[in-house]
């Protein structure tokens, strides 16, 4: 596992904001994604159902569910 920490100033928080409204996410679930975006890296995440299906295709980074791994 590799994990990427961001601080979490007035900046990044406003910018998670507006991720957070453009993609209709829960706000920790777009500092998750404010963060993958940032960095390209790559977003793995449990919730399927209420945020991966919902941003899949609209962001331009990999994103995945563990079951998609062998």
């Amino acid at each position: 596992m590799v994990s990427i920490w961001e601080i979490c100033d007035d900046h990044f928080c406003t910018s998670a904001g507006y991720t957070r409204a453009l993609y209709g996410t829960y706000a920790t679930d777009s500092l998750y994604l404010e963060t993958a975006l940032k960095h390209r890296a790559v977003l793995v995440s449990l919730d399927e159902d209420d945020f991966l299906l919902r941003i899949k295709g609209r962001v331009g980074i990999e994103i995945y569910h563990p079951k998609d791994f062998p």
